[in-house]
């Protein structure tokens, strides 16, 4: 499990149920007359105070409340699994390929003779005004 990324996805459902607790909550109407909260249940554009509120709504709200970061968490951990199998099945086969010319050995490269000891030299800057 890549951890940071998922640092990330527990950050973002939080972030997901506030918002939806406050979208939830501001699509509720106080009714003066009687001091009950209407809300939305879910079905087209029909409110209920939310006291009559049956277990299908509550089912309903609480599948968007944790349904939406669990289906983003299994989509980006199979997204994650098959991009790590693919970089893993190229590092496998490039680990058996016959090594090319192309491909270039930082290790064993060898530098021009004229750079060859160019950390032992002193370095100096002059100008042309210097030489007198």
């Amino acid at each position: 499990m890549n951890w940071p990324l998922f640092r990330i996805w527990v950050v973002a459902s939080v972030l997901w149920a506030i918002g939806y607790g406050w979208y939830f909550w501001h699509s509720c109407w106080l009714q003066s007359d009687t001091g009950d909260h209407w809300c939305l249940t879910g079905e087209f554009d029909w409110m209920e105070p939310l006291r009559h509120f049956g277990w299908r709504e509550y089912l309903y709200h609480s599948a968007w409340l944790f349904g939406v970061p669990m289906l983003v968490l299994l989509v980006g951990s199979a997204t994650y699994a098959v991009l790590k199998w693919i970089d893993q099945r190229n590092d496998s086969n490039l680990q058996h390929s016959e090594p090319t010319r192309s491909r270039i050995n930082v290790r064993t490269a060898r530098l021009p003779s004229r750079f060859a000891n160019a950390s032992k030299r002193h370095w100096s800057i002059s100008s042309p005004l210097s030489r007198r």
